[in-house]
């Protein structure tokens, strides 16, 4: 059983407390009264997933027939498209933001859409890392912190060389927990998972996002890596621009 249940125990059980409350709703009255209609049911499952199922009812015998198609699979990779799309209209709206600001808001700027695309997708902390002037070296641009969440980064702090050593063409995933010490961004990070996003020109990288106390298949499952690059370019590029 797909709801976790052994048959005998699942067949003990009313519909109603086999649902979701927002599904509880769309059976209530008796069954004649959903004859002709289109029922779309969650359901709980003991694996705290919901079950994602559309059917229809049907009298049998002296009783009533409910049939069910498992469409969970439909569900998700339609919330996944929904979940694309919106990174991409975001993406799209950020980078528009910083072309058409007054220069003198530029900072400004950069730190909201940070807390716009951390509030979009559950993240702590994030900070927009540029280059130092020198060109050797990384510095906080601009942070966005959460009320619940320690403030990792200072604008302005200085992070050294420490992320020269990540290829600048894809994402990074940090975790400090194996008791091995991993050098200066370890402190940078206090010891917390972590996610790097390099926005990168000709294999060399131009900036990072920096995120704290996140793991993106925990809290965004639906985005991959071309979303995260694409929204850390769709900032980063811009504000390059701007500076340059």
């Amino acid at each position: 059983s797909r709801l976790g249940m052994a048959a005998p125990t699942f067949a003990a059980l009313r519909l109603m407390n086999l649902l979701l409350p927002n599904s509880a709703l769309v059976v209530e009255g008796v069954p004649h009264d959903w004859l002709g209609h289109m029922l779309d049911l969650d359901f709980k499952s003991a694996d705290t997933h919901t079950l994602h199922a559309r059917g229809w009812v049907q009298a049998h015998g002296k009783g009533w027939l409910l049939q069910l198609l498992d469409i969970s699979d439909l569900m998700e990779e339609a919330n996944a498209a929904r979940s694309r799309q919106q990174c991409l209209r975001f993406a799209g709206q950020m980078a528009e933001r910083v072309r058409v600001c007054n220069v003198e808001r530029l900072t400004a700027v950069a730190a909201e859409q940070l807390e716009e695309l951390a509030q979009l997708w559950r993240i702590p902390c994030v900070a927009l890392v540029l280059p130092e002037v020198s060109g050797v070296g990384w510095r906080v641009y601009c942070q966005y912190s959460a009320h619940t969440a320690p403030e990792l980064w200072q604008v302005g702090q200085r992070l050294g060389t420490a992320l020269d050593r990540f290829d600048a063409n894809i994402t990074h995933q940090l975790r400090f927990g194996s008791g091995v010490d991993q050098g200066p961004l370890q402190s940078v990070f206090a010891n917390a998972d972590g996610f790097l996003i390099p926005h990168s020109r000709d294999n060399a990288p131009k900036a990072w996002l920096m995120f704290g106390f996140y793991d993106p298949r925990q809290q965004a499952p639906d985005l991959g890596e071309r979303e995260w690059l694409n929204l850390c370019s769709a900032l980063a590029g811009p504000v390059l621009f701007r500076l340059s």
